[in-house]
């Protein structure tokens, strides 16, 4: 507050004065800093409150999927259950693992982040596929939906208690998803040639997904199915070889069909100790590909 015995045009011009100092100070870069933090603490503050709500609703989607004993395929024809299918030491197909309250879940999170993504077609002229998102989990943490990491969390833990060579935990320092057309949607024959585990959930069709690794015959043809989940080690000294020959049409659960009718989409955690393709980047840090 201003106060003056002055005459009223002294007085005027007093808080005219003062009102013009701190016009001033609002414009000075000290002030802007200040602003700027106070806007960054308010941010913050609104995206934890999101993600408060939004882990608890992960909580309360995930609370059916707690890890339980192994099934065999030939016990259970029910496709409400899980099926744990051992293909050699590393590599296990686990049936039925969604519900379907997760499946519509997770497909509604692919779908939101995958608007910040342009799609990109597979650079394999003898795949069909597009590519609808890419995450650095270190660098875009914050726009990582918790679903993601919860069940992939609880699908290693799961398959852990299965298979002892593969660990309950892992890092995860990529998440990218695909969408196969029914009509000639199709993956070439690969091994990933990226050392890590890697966990795949199909939702939509159901992908005719063959695999074949070194202590297995010949290789096994999966009907990888909605709600699906594989896990192995992409890494070249693991050799995995897989991939999808065709995608049978009108396999959609009737929950996702109004939405994935022609299609299959996949989402994958990735582990990248060591990409034998090329130079990547990890941070900020550029690291090259080692035998």
């Amino acid at each position: 507050a201003v106060v003056s015995t002055q005459s009223t045009g002294e007085f005027s011009c007093t808080v005219s004065y003062h009102i013009i100092v701190c016009l001033g100070a609002m414009e000075s870069p000290y002030f802007k800093k200040v602003k700027a933090s106070v806007e960054d603490k308010d941010k913050d503050k609104e995206q934890k409150e999101k993600d408060k709500q939004r882990e608890k609703e992960t909580e309360t989607m995930i609370s059916s999927t707690q890890p339980q004993p192994a099934i065999s395929s030939s016990s259970s024809s029910s496709t409400t259950q899980r099926v744990c299918e051992k293909l050699q030491n590393g590599v296990i197909h686990l049936k039925g693992f969604l519900s379907a309250e997760e499946q519509v879940h997770l497909w509604q999170d692919i779908k939101q982040c995958a608007k910040s993504y342009a799609p990109t077609r597979a650079r394999n002229a003898k795949s069909n596929f597009m590519k609808i998102i890419a995450f650095n989990p270190k660098k875009q943490a914050h726009e990582i939906p918790p679903m993601f990491m919860a069940l992939t969390v609880n699908a290693m833990n799961f398959a852990h208690t299965q298979d002892a060579t593969i660990p309950p935990t892992y890092r995860i320092d990529y998440i990218t998803s695909f969408k196969y057309p029914v009509k000639d949607g199709c993956l070439t024959a690969h091994c990933d040639g990226v050392l890590g585990w890697v966990v795949l959930f199909s939702l939509g069709n159901t992908a005719k997904f063959w695999v074949q690794g070194p202590e297995m015959k010949k290789k096994v043809t999966l009907d990888f199915e909605s709600g699906d989940v594989l896990i192995f080690n992409g890494g070249t000294e693991y050799n995995i070889q897989h991939g999808i020959t065709t995608i049978s049409p009108q396999t959609c659960p009737p929950f996702l069909v109004d939405e994935l009718k022609d299609e299959r989409v996949s989402i994958q955690f990735r582990e990248c100790l060591r990409s034998d393709h090329k130079p990547y980047y990890y941070g900020k840090e550029k690291r090259k590909a080692t035998g």
